[in-house]
């Protein structure tokens, strides 16, 4: 469900999805502790989310899957990054705006 030539983990992948599981990590917020990443947070509930991340990794789903996984739960605050794409963007594109304008 995800990633092509993704087989379940041998040994030698366990270091790199644990680089993977804490760098996506630190790009969703805590629903509960506005501002940190379930990265940073001891919330039983960050706790959780880093499980549900780590699990997914390991069922071969990519970054994408996973943060659209929490987007549909928690809604798109849970990003720590906004998305660049629809109405998104504005917030990408407002500030540079008003600091022109």
């Amino acid at each position: 469900m995800g990633s092509i030539g993704c087989t379940s983990a041998t040994r030698s992948d366990v270091p790199s999805l644990e680089r993977q599981s804490q760098s996506l990590n630190k790009t969703i917020m805590c629903p509960v502790c506005p501002g940190e990443s379930i990265d940073q947070s001891q919330n039983p509930l960050a706790v959780s989310m880093r499980k549900i991340v780590s699990q997914k990794l390991s069922e071969c789903w990519t970054n994408k899957q996973i943060k659209g996984f929490f987007v549909e739960r928690y809604g798109v605050s849970v990003l720590l990054e906004p998305p660049t794409e629809g109405f998104n963007l504005t917030i990408w594109l407002l500030p540079p705006f008003a600091v022109g304008v």
